[in-house]
């Protein structure tokens, strides 16, 4: 079984600038230096494999960037074991390559995530290995720009640059299905926690007025991160928790977490990654072009609510506030 999975992919220059602010300058080089990997131990190496860019939708300049992510390992083994001889000693190695395939809108920095593989690359890793990318074309970028400025006669160093040009950040998160959202909360026995991190972002608009207030409610206060959080030992009253989760859910750029007793009295927690919204395929496309299509589809399906579960967590506009890209001026750029 296969699962499509949908995040966002909340990519910011300090707080004004946004990822497509630095599209060609810092995101797409992050993404298709193929000289570019990240290397986990001594035996795991993680890098995007034959990237592309791609119409979405001619008609509305949807463009995203696809790609396979891969790790590559090498597996070791020391000993065996026979049946008549026992454990006996016999190293040996192994290569090994696991992948998910991507899909990055770029108009409204949706990622649609699909492992193809047992024991694929998490999005944990994923987004671990694109920061690093980011980080080291940032940092190229900042020399160009420097050099570019003194080749003018302008006098410029990497730090004041980097006031202008700030360090990206990055957050990529699983958008939450309220169906698994209603379900878990029916498996627990007694909720002692419940904690939302409200994550930044894009500056597209928010579907849910209270997370939109409390963005509001800490701009000035300049947190690194906002978190709201309930506790009772004794336990919280599920059935209100329903209904501000929900809230949550709808607006999307949020990680949750619950913590508490299922019936059965042992311990039970849950957060993005077991609540993530999916839709599972029995087989999968050959052709990329196709695979493309159906990944794509699947998102509109649960945007638009279409899909026989009614299970909506990408919010009434799937598209959210697009901003135009054309292919032509990035491969002028480029």
């Amino acid at each position: 079984m296969y699962n499509v999975t949908f995040a966002n992919f909340i990519c910011k220059f300090g707080e004004e600038y946004i990822m497509n602010d630095y599209l060609n300058g810092i995101v797409l080089p992050s993404f298709f230096d193929d000289k570019l990997f990240r290397q986990y131990g001594e035996e795991n190496i993680y890098f995007i494999y034959e990237p592309e860019l791609v119409y979405l939708s001619k008609e509305d300049d949807i463009v995203g960037i696809w790609g396979t992510f891969v790790k590559d390992s090498l597996l070791q083994r020391s000993h065996t074991y026979d049946s008549q001889e026992g454990i006996r000693e016999e190293p040996t190695s192994l290569e090994a390559a696991t992948f998910a395939q991507f899909l990055l809108i770029l108009n409204n920095h949706r990622l649609i995530y699909l492992p193809m593989t047992r024991d694929a690359p998490s999005l944990q890793n994923f987004q671990t290995t694109i920061k690093k990318f980011l980080n080291i074309k940032h940092d190229e970028f900042l020399r160009t720009e420097k050099h570019r400025l003194n080749e003018q006669s302008q006098r410029a160093t990497i730090k004041g640059l980097a006031h202008i040009h700030p360090k990206p950040t990055l957050d990529v998160e699983y958008l939450v299905s309220k169906r698994a959202l209603s379900v878990y909360l029916d498996q627990f026995q007694k909720l002692q926690s419940l904690t939302i991190r409200v994550m930044d972002t894009n500056q597209e608009a928010e579907y849910s007025d209270l997370i939109d207030d409390i963005r509001e409610l800490s701009k000035p206060i300049n947190p690194d991160r906002t978190q709201l959080s309930w506790a009772n030992s004794e336990g919280l009253n599920i059935d209100h928790v329903r209904e501000p989760v929900d809230a949550f859910a709808h607006g999307e750029k949020v990680h949750m977490t619950l913590k508490g007793q299922g019936h059965e009295g042992t311990k039970m927690q849950v957060d993005n990654e077991k609540l993530r919204l999916k839709v599972e395929h029995e087989s999968l496309p050959a052709e990329n072009n196709d695979l493309v299509k159906l990944m794509y589809q699947d998102y509109i399906n649960q945007a638009a609510n279409v899909t026989s579960s009614g299970d909506i967590s990408i919010g009434p506009n799937p598209l959210g506030s697009l901003e135009k890209i054309d292919i032509t001026d990035i491969h002028n750029d480029e």
